[in-house]
């Protein structure tokens, strides 16, 4: 579900530094951080089977709205391993919880990841974790599916959608959003399938964070120390929820564990 913002813009746009004219002017990004799903994460299987994935979140200021930019990395054999040991997967989605007031739209995909799944209107289930906001996907079942095309262990993608709200200023968003996953209020999650350890696939919930005010990273809790700020900058500028449902409607039978679809390479 999305997470509540702490304050609201009362002023210009020239709170990201730039006077913006025009809806196609481009500031440049603020400062991004990263979630790292790994170790610190919570997993659906016991052990985890060792999969693992980096996402550098980005913000691009484009005329009132915010470009969240996602930069994926499949980590799996390159970090040193943990759980069940895994050193070969592939990473099929990454789902995570919007701020209140934002919506998401105008994707760019990759060829490893071409969906966007938005809460009420795409599959953005992922039992037994629940229902999250929106999810960049390989195909439209967030549970499973043919995984055969999605993003291998050792390369990284790029996707980027727009974010939509009353008078967005990139750097407040990127407070919030890290602020949000520092606390708990948003939740992120990454799917693995064809993993070559434990249960075959997996789904990891949350990890460590790194980046946004002190630069560096901690034990999941959150990339800033608090000094001074509560992680909430400036003002968000976002109205109230968009109340959009959700069907509820997932690939898999909500059984904790990894049903481990589409390993096999058959569509589902």
């Amino acid at each position: 579900m999305q997470g509540t913002i702490s304050r609201v813009f009362g002023s210009s746009l020239l709170i990201a530094g730039v006077a913006l004219t025009t809806s196609t002017l481009i500031a440049n990004p603020a400062q991004a951080f990263n979630i790292n799903f790994g170790a610190n994460s919570q997993s659906s299987n016991s052990p985890a089977t060792g999969a693992s994935a980096t996402v550098d979140f980005s913000f691009t200021q484009e005329g009132s709205n915010v470009r969240l930019g996602l930069n994926i990395t499949n980590t799996t054999g390159t970090i040193p391993t943990f759980g069940a040991g895994a050193t070969a997967s592939k990473l099929t989605g990454i789902g995570f919880d919007l701020l209140n007031g934002l919506t998401a739209g105008s994707y760019t995909g990759s060829s490893f990841l071409p969906v966007l799944a938005i809460q009420g209107s795409g599959d953005t289930n992922l039992s037994p974790f629940g229902t999250f906001d929106v999810a960049v996907l390989d195909n439209n079942n967030f549970e499973g599916g043919n995984a055969n095309g999605a993003l291998p262990q050792g390369q990284s993608t790029v996707v980027s959608f727009l974010l939509s709200g009353t008078s967005l200023v990139a750097s407040t968003l990127e407070d919030n959003f890290l602020a949000g996953f520092k606390d708990g209020s948003l939740r992120a999650v990454a799917r693995f399938q064809q993993v070559n350890a434990g249960a075959g696939s997996d789904k990891l919930l949350g990890g460590e964070i790194v980046g946004g005010d002190d630069g560096a990273g901690d034990d999941g809790v959150g990339g800033d120390d608090g000094a001074g700020d509560d992680g909430v900058g400036g003002d968000d500028g976002v109205g109230g929820d968009d109340g959009a449902g959700d069907d509820g409607v997932g690939g898999d039978d909500g059984v904790g564990g990894d049903d481990g679809a589409g390993d096999d390479g058959v569509g589902g």
